[in-house]
């Protein structure tokens, strides 16, 4: 059974690593809301024309994903409404870097999964590389 996510998410090579590999397993995209700075925009467009297979940028336009630009969930009065109006039946957050408010994964229930960057909880928040650098972690 093929399903339909609402993708949250940075820009970069690992969100599109995961967003490649959910479409190729038969799955597609309702929405791409992303949050990140105009800099990793930039980059990931010049890089959808060398290498398209790593650029969000080159997906969002072969398969005709939405794009949404994204400040903190929690500040947005109606954001389950607008999880709901996508229509998708399972949430991806890849490297997002705000917390998912309750009611938006209550609209998902047990169809949400997050991808972060390092292990939980030791190496929680947006920036979870640096801790590990400091604590010497990162290079075991």
């Amino acid at each position: 059974m093929a399903h339909r996510a609402l993708f949250v998410g940075s820009v970069g090579p690992v969100p599109a690593a995961v967003m490649r590999a959910w479409i190729g397993a038969g799955n597609s995209v309702a929405a791409f809301w992303r949050a990140s700075a105009p800099g990793p925009i930039r980059r990931d467009r010049r890089l959808s024309w060398i290498m398209p297979q790593w650029s969000l940028a080159a997906m969002e336009r072969k398969y005709e994903i939405p794009v949404r630009d994204v400040k903190r969930l929690s500040t947005w009065p109606e954001v389950a409404e607008e999880a709901r109006a996508t229509g998708a039946d399972v949430l991806i957050s890849v490297y997002f870097r705000y917390l998912i408010p309750r009611e938006v994964l209550e609209v998902f229930g047990p169809q949400a999964v997050n991808f972060h960057p390092a292990p939980l909880p030791r190496y929680r928040g947006p920036q979870p590389l640096w801790a590990m650098v400091l604590d010497r972690t990162i290079l075991t």
